[in-house]
């Protein structure tokens, strides 16, 4: 794997890795809920006991969405795979799997911002997952590589519901239109 030569700040996967470790997972019940339903479940569907164990969840994980932030805002992501055989393919499995719990955290951060009349928050919101999954798709890795595009396209899809379902204004729009270009 070819890397950039720069310090480990300047590597994306550095607050990637603090996100990781900061990264509360939900209890048992909110789960079963959240497990891979969010292109599914709304969260004005949601009962109220499941919105407040959301929420609170969404609270407890926000010092991990913030480092997921300041990754997106960093340019170079490598995550070294070199030496890697087909017996260490759980370790990229699992790696992805830290991506994706991640992501969990932004697009269910987009439904209870879209929910309350936050289209902005929750459209900058899309556009971090979707920078998420370029940067995973900038790997050598295949399955990465793949990774990031189901992440890139739940971004864009989460933004198409937005647009569809809430009527975002038109300079917040143009705002998104500008960032996509350059994501």
């Amino acid at each position: 794997l070819n890397r950039p030569t720069a310090n480990e700040q300047e590597n994306a996967w550095v607050f990637y890795e603090k996100a990781v470790q900061l990264y509360v997972t939900a209890s048992e019940e909110l789960e079963e809920v959240l497990k891979d339903k969010c292109d599914i479940v709304k969260f004005e569907s949601l009962n109220e006991t499941q919105k407040s164990s959301l929420l609170q969840w969404l609270q407890r994980n926000e010092m991990s969405w913030q480092q997921v932030i300041k990754a997106t805002e960093v340019e170079n992501y490598w995550w070294d795979i070199s030496g890697f055989s087909d017996e260490d393919s759980d370790k990229e499995v699992e790696h992805n799997s830290q991506f994706r719990k991640l992501a969990k955290v932004g697009v269910w951060r987009v439904e209870q911002e879209a929910a309350n009349g936050q289209l902005r928050e929750g459209l900058r919101d899309c556009l971090t997952i979707i920078k998420i999954g370029k940067h995973l798709m900038g790997s050598k890795s295949t399955y990465q590589y793949l990774a990031g595009l189901d992440m890139t396209l739940l971004g864009e899809k989460k933004i198409f519901e937005i647009v569809e379902s809430y009527t975002p204004d038109s300079d917040c729009l143009k705002d998104t239109r500008r960032e996509l270009e350059t994501v």
